[in-house]
């Protein structure tokens, strides 16, 4: 019995979500990223305290948007990698739903399965799934907050206060989880103007905005005294601004080069797609596609031309990470052309079909070919790197509890792996600074005054953590008192200046 054709699309999106969890767990990396152990220690103390002890004066302590779903996973699950990563891993698999059902509103079905299909397979997407990278949740937010935007332009008008409520709601989550969320909004200003015979209606959505966020700035105002205290501190704390003349091009090579990630394309030749699929659609003036080409730029104009100073032109700062705001829209426009292009080929060619699905099917067999194989370096890139100090994290807390001294980022791992419930071990006996002082001073000379504690010598952290910031031992002679309790070999890489060694210092044995 063949299937109908709402249950087909239905099982081939189960198909695509569960290809997709699939290749997540294979590609899983976990915690060591830049922020997360300060995305993990904070989510632990909401979990313990609530807000009691989230000082305000630190702009980043706002993310509640964060906070909550990962306290809650570690209430539920423990403090572990998987619980961690848990609201970035749904948030991912999420978005290619939310994909589906967009290019469903938008166009129909096939369209979304496209997008669907295209977003499981993204490098980027599969790999930082499973890691706590805040922009796949942020953008998940913002891409519901779309989908209830367009739903509620078509809906009768008591729905669409409902899907302009969830909207909003999508995006007050998403701004206290990365502030510059709030650039979508430029998004919906330039759709309700397109439909400016219908402004009375987009009203609805526009006075609720300004509700809830005039609620958060009354909060704020009521907590710090300040009712832009959020932005402040961000402003304040936050990466600062650079030079476009020296920063200008970044987007465009982690889009299309692998010159500033590791030799990796990180969304393999899907941004190729994207901009063959833009051009078809300015070139053919497809209407159709007006709202997501005001989506992708607009972000991208943001993004990459904000000003935050005129004298000289300075720029808001950039990661990679950040390209992945664009990713969807374009993900959308790409499915919405390939479409196009796959029926204007069957109905022109009719005899040809057989041909036209052959190629059609080899184009998206090279496609997910290419993309997982970049998917594959970039998730090994990630495990080998942050392998050492799990390793190492994971022996440390089987030993007897004594000091160690080592490097931050160590250290940050070693209180992850523990729960936090052994941080007394990570604080130095004497009173300097340990990773700036004698680690990057290279004052190697204090370690004489190091006596009963484990120290933990050389490995890799993370593939952008240079090895100059972890503590070597190649221009270092080891005492020979110092007994070896690990060795942790590898390949020298790049990020790897040596291999791991775990060492223990009996008390006043040092010479």
């Amino acid at each position: 019995m063949k299937l109908k054709t709402k249950n087909k699309e239905a099982f081939f999106l189960v198909i695509i979500l569960v290809f997709a969890a699939i290749t997540r767990t294979m590609f899983f990396v976990g915690f060591g990223l830049g922020d997360d152990s300060y995305y993990a220690s904070t989510s632990k103390l909401f979990m313990e305290n609530g807000f009691k002890q989230l000082s305000l004066e630190f702009g980043s302590n706002y993310r509640i948007g964060l906070w909550i779903p990962i306290s809650l996973s570690f209430k539920l699950f423990g403090i572990n990698e998987v619980s961690f990563v848990l609201f970035s891993l749904l948030s991912s698999l999420g978005l290619i739903v939310v994909s589906y059902l967009i290019g469903k509103e938008l166009f129909n079905e096939k369209v979304g399965l496209i997008a669907a299909f295209i977003i499981s397979i993204a490098p980027f997407d599969s790999v930082f799934a499973s890691t706590m990278t805040i922009d796949i949740p942020t953008n998940f937010l913002l891409a519901v907050s779309f989908l209830c935007f367009i739903k509620g332009i078509k809906s009768s008008k008591k729905k669409s206060i409902t899907y302009y409520l969830l909207s909003n709601l999508c995006i007050i989550w998403a701004y206290f989880i990365k502030f510059p969320s709030v650039s979508m909004i430029f998004v919906f200003i330039l759709i309700s103007l397109m439909n400016f015979k219908k402004i009375k209606r987009h009203l609805i959505f526009y006075i609720i905005l300004s509700c809830l966020f005039l609620t958060s700035f009354l909060i704020d105002y009521l907590l710090s005294g300040d009712p832009l205290h959020y932005f402040h501190q961000e402003m304040k704390y936050g990466p600062k601004p650079s030079p476009f003349a020296s920063i200008g091009s970044w987007y465009f090579k982690w889009m299309f080069t692998r010159e500033m990630s590791f030799g990796i394309l990180m969304f393999g030749y899907l941004f190729y797609v994207s901009v063959f699929s833009i051009a078809y659609c300015i070139i053919k003036k497809m209407k159709t596609s007006y709202y997501l080409l005001i989506w992708f730029f607009t972000i991208f104009a943001c993004l990459e031309f904000l000003p935050m100073g005129l004298n000289p032109y300075m720029v808001a700062p950039r990661f990679f990470r950040y390209t992945h705001a664009t990713f969807v829209p374009a993900v959308l426009i790409s499915a919405m052309v390939l479409y196009s292009i796959w029926n204007s080929a069957v109905a022109r060619f009719k005899k040809s079909s057989i041909l036209i699905k052959a190629l059609f099917s080899i184009f998206f067999v090279l496609l997910a070919y290419t993309s997982l194989l970049e998917a594959n370096k970039l998730a090994n890139l990630y495990k080998d790197s942050f392998s050492d100090s799990k390793q190492a994290a994971m022996f440390l807390s089987i030993l007897q509890p004594k000091a160690i001294y080592t490097d931050n980022s160590m250290l940050d791992r070693f209180n992850f792996n523990t729960k936090y419930e052994r941080v007394n071990q990570t604080f130095p006996s004497f009173n300097i600074g340990f990773q700036k002082n004698v680690i990057e001073e290279k004052n190697y000379s204090v370690l004489s005054n190091i006596s009963d504690a484990y120290i933990v010598f050389g490995g890799s952290r993370a593939p952008d953590i240079n090895p100059i910031l972890v503590l070597n031992a190649k221009n270092f002679q080891v005492p020979s008192s110092w007994i070896m309790l690990k060795e942790i070999k590898k390949e020298v890489e790049i990020y790897r200046a040596e291999s791991l060694k775990i060492y223990f210092i009996k008390v006043n044995q040092q010479k």
